[in-house]
């Protein structure tokens, strides 16, 4: 009986482990879009740094002088930040949510009510944004909900992408539904007869 329990047991925990698992599985998985006129203006800072180091003088005192140390720590440090902000990969997660993913730093987006490829009207400036967008080209906007900022991005597959988004959105919603169904079924109170109808009124019959 020991054993069957510690069996019982392994399962369960194999179970809701597996089922914790699944929750966060990569669904969907595409590179962003680099447009090479957004290389050429991320290039321009580290340009100009390395510019200015070349241009200082070869002399022992200038290569040891404050600038070469100011000069180098803030091209380590546009690095640092380039990798940091910069999206490599943008997943789909069966948990309803995107995962934006740089050199460094995971962005999770969640409350997403739906995605759409944006345009150039004026809804580009009506609501706040957080842009992770790359390119000029097929950018599609992330809308969410509770008030959370929307945010921009430049999958190079759209159409993939914008397919497996409205598929976790559906799933989402029909997962609430359900949800709301089987609470408001929790709450519903049966009628039952009061006493009054259960027992005869004797004066009534007198």
């Amino acid at each position: 009986q020991q054993q069957q329990k510690y069996q019982r047991e392994y399962s369960q925990s194999t179970s809701s482990a597996i089922s914790t698992t699944s929750k966060k599985l990569i669904i969907f998985a595409t590179p962003s879009k680099y447009q090479r006129i957004v290389w050429a203006l991320l290039a321009i800072p580290l340009l100009a740094i390395l510019i200015a180091l070349i241009h200082l003088h070869p002399r022992k005192e200038y290569m040891n002088s404050s600038t070469a140390w100011l000069l180098g720590w803030m091209f380590l440090l546009v690095m640092v930040l380039y990798m940091a902000v910069l999206p490599k990969q943008v997943d789909v997660r069966s948990n309803g949510t995107v995962a934006i993913k740089t050199f460094l730093l995971t962005f999770h987006i969640d409350d997403i009510v739906r995605a759409y490829q944006a345009g150039n009207g004026r809804e580009e400036f009506l609501r706040p944004r957080v842009r992770f967008a790359t390119s000029l080209e097929g950018r599609v906007v992330l809308r969410r909900g509770h008030g959370k900022w929307d945010v921009v991005v430049t999958p190079r597959n759209v159409d993939g992408f914008l397919r497996a988004v409205e598929r976790i959105v559906r799933h989402q919603e029909q997962q609430q539904q359900q949800t709301k169904d089987t609470t408001s079924t929790d709450f519903v109170v049966l009628s039952k007869p009061t006493p009054s109808q259960d027992k005869p009124n004797l004066a009534s019959m007198v």
